[in-house]
């Protein structure tokens, strides 16, 4: 996949691409958050992280482009910040529901500054969740 179609399904999941109609908008990654709907879905978690992979050598560059990063800091700051002890979805987002948005970001950042330090573990936590799921 090209990185302009990664970029763009980043920009999807961050709430950051315009069009704001699109479906994809709607239920990505903060959107599904945003108005929350009572559900989650697993696979915009997944997609950023297979994103993630294919722009992996992206991070190893001097200058990291701005339209990843912003995507990327945005998914991370925003959920996070939503899903905080007097964030927005307080008392909306039932609690084991908040641990799994706030696990599945520390896995989405934990990834990024594996990968922008070189390190070979940025997805040892991602593999070992997947692990987890298929053995339940």
């Amino acid at each position: 996949m090209e990185k302009v179609d990664i970029l763009n399904r980043l920009s999807y999941h961050s709430g950051r691409n315009p069009d704001i109609d699109n479906d994809k908008w709607k239920n990505g990654y903060l959107g599904m958050l945003r108005p929350y709907r009572g559900k989650l879905f697993i696979d915009n978690f997944i997609e950023i992280m297979e994103c993630l992979n294919e722009l992996k050598d992206e991070f190893q560059k001097s200058e990291i482009d701005r339209e990843l990063f912003a995507n990327i800091n945005g998914i991370i700051h925003y959920s996070n910040m939503w899903t905080e002890n007097d964030g927005m979805l307080k008392g909306i987002l039932p609690e084991d529901q908040v641990i799994l948005v706030r696990r599945w970001t520390a896995i989405i950042s934990y990834c990024v500054i594996c990968l922008m330090e070189g390190n070979d573990e940025a997805f040892y936590e991602y593999e070992d969740y997947i692990q987890e799921l298929e053995s339940q």
